[in-house]
């Protein structure tokens, strides 16, 4: 039988993966695939181009606004997006700080512009945040930050900025 689940909005559990970025798994589903986040972006951070291997994502702006797909629109507090299956999306960039809520229907690749997959996110990386979050007190980092590749565009997007 299925039971609820209820998670509290608090500081508690927000884990900070790179300069900017916090997110916050919520559930996942390993017999379907699916997991929900939280995503905080501070001005000026971004997500990196990823591929939707699985299934789509669908996305709420509950605050902020997002240049999304490279520029090509912004996606501002109270928008509503859907990737889907099998599309490719260039970086999106915060405008200001933003919030969003993020269903994933299956796998995403993150990868660079080569199309060279440097990470997935699924539903097994989703169950794994949550296990590093211990008792939820954030105090444990995620481990797939350390890709150089990472580190080095984030260091060149900071360098552009200033």
């Amino acid at each position: 039988m299925a039971t609820d689940l209820i998670v509290e909005a608090s500081e508690n559990g927000w884990q900070e993966p790179m300069p900017g970025v916090k997110h916050r798994v919520i559930s996942y589903d390993e017999k379907t695939g699916e997991w929900t986040q939280m995503l905080r972006l501070k001005k000026g951070a971004y997500v990196g181009r990823h591929y939707h291997r699985g299934g789509g994502l669908e996305f709420f702006v509950i605050s902020g606004a997002v240049s999304y797909g490279g520029g090509e629109k912004v996606v501002s507090a109270g928008g509503y997006g859907y990737e889907p299956k099998g599309s490719l999306h260039q970086d999106s960039h915060a405008l200001e700080d933003s919030v969003s809520f993020n269903h994933f229907f299956g796998p995403v690749d993150m990868v660079d512009e080569d199309d060279n997959i440097l990470f997935t996110v699924d539903w097994k990386w989703a169950r794994d945040q949550i296990a590093l979050e211990g008792d939820r007190d954030g105090s444990i980092q995620s481990t797939y930050v350390e890709n150089p590749y990472i580190v080095e565009k984030l260091e060149k997007l900071a360098n552009s900025k200033s």
